[in-house]
C-alpha cells in the first residue's frame, strides 16, 4: 500500500519583535519539538507579505508590535483570503482581561500569557504542540486539488 506525505502543516510562525522573547521561545521549541520548523517575523506586515512555501500550522502573535498592534494584525489576518483559516494564538505578556476579550473577539483561536519561568514556557509549548499537531485538524499545508 503506498504511503502519502501528510498535508498537515508543521511550521510555527512567530510574530515577535523582542529578541529575548524570540530566543527563549526558539530554545524551548528546539527542546520540546526539535523537528518543528519555525519562522520569525518582527511585524505583522512581514508576515502578511511573506511568500511562504506552505501555510503554517499556527501563528503565534504578540500584541505589542512595532508599526501596528497585534490586535490590528489579527483583524487583517482574519480578513485576508490566504490567512483567514490559519489558526492564530495570541502570545502576549498581557493578562489584562480586555486584551484577552479583544483577541477572541478579533478571531484568535487561543490566548497564551507569556510565562516568566522557563518551565512554564516548556509546558505551554508542549501543550500547544500536542493540541495543534496531534489533536485537532487544521486545513492542509498545501491546497488540495479537486478530485
Amino acid at each position: 500500500m503506498p504511503t502519502y506525505p501528510s498535508l498537515k502543516p508543521r511550521t510555527i510562525a512567530l510574530v515577535e519583535d523582542s529578541q529575548d522573547d524570540y530566543e527563549a521561545f526558539e530554545r524551548m521549541l528546539r527542546r520540546v519539538a526539535p523537528e518543528t520548523p519555525m519562522l520569525r517575523f518582527e511585524t505583522g506586515r512581514e508576515l502578511l507579505e511573506a511568500a511562504l512555501p506552505e501555510r503554517p500550522l499556527v501563528v503565534l502573535l504578540d500584541l505589542n508590535l512595532p508599526e501596528e498592534s497585534g490586535l490590528r494584525v489579527l483583524r487583517r489576518l482574519r480578513t485576508h483570503p490566504d490567512w483567514r483559516t490559519v489558526p492564530v494564538v495570541v502570545f502576549s505578556g498581557s493578562d489584562w482581561h480586555e486584551d484577552v476579550a479583544a483577541a477572541y473577539t478579533g478571531g484568535a483561536a487561543g490566548y497564551l500569557v507569556k510565562p516568566f519561568e522557563p518551565e512554564g514556557l516548556r509546558e505551554q509549548i508542549e501543550t500547544m504542540m500536542q493540541w495543534w499537531s496531534d489533536t485537532v485538524e487544521v486545513p492542509p499545508a498545501r491546497p488540495v486539488l479537486d478530485r
